[in-house]
């Protein structure tokens, strides 16, 4: 794994030959780029991208800087009726999860807002499901969670 010390930020290659970026932001933390690169060129730019936003006095957290660009008013029952459509999937994977969100995920999420949809939210949630049927509740909670996070 090559690590590459710069005058901002940090690169490095990951074994499985993808480039993670990371830099010491103001507020004396750690932050890593949401996901890994396929080139280090992609990797820097990243890095010089968030060291203009802190020279321009526009840098946050990254964290809250991708709440604030998705999921501000869309819905979950759209948003996961589209996740499904574009998820690739064998046929019997793809009809549990139809299953799965007409019977329980969407009479409780389609008219609430993204933003709005926490992992604690889906965890309250999941704590009131049947718990005579344990599986149903895992292949559900991994069926929330996952569309809720993939919508990066």
């Amino acid at each position: 794994m090559t690590r590459a010390k710069r005058d901002f930020g940090t690169i490095r290659k990951r074994a499985n030959g993808r480039w993670q970026a990371y830099y010491m932001g103001p507020d004396q933390a750690f932050h890593r780029a949401p996901s890994t690169f396929d080139a280090k060129v992609d990797a820097e730019a990243w890095l010089a991208a968030e060291r203009r936003l802190m020279q321009n006095d526009e840098w946050s957290p990254s964290k809250s800087r991708r709440a604030k660009v998705v999921r501000s008013t869309e819905m979950f029952g759209p948003y996961a009726e589209a996740w499904l459509e574009q998820r690739e999937l064998k046929p019997r994977t793809q009809a549990l999860y139809r299953r799965l969100l007409d019977r329980f995920v969407l009479p409780a999420f389609a008219e609430v807002s993204l933003r709005d949809i926490t992992p604690q939210v889906v965890r309250a949630w999941h704590s009131g499901l049947d718990a005579s049927r344990p599986a149903a509740g895992a292949h559900l909670q991994s069926v929330a969670l996952d569309s809720v996070d993939s919508g990066d």
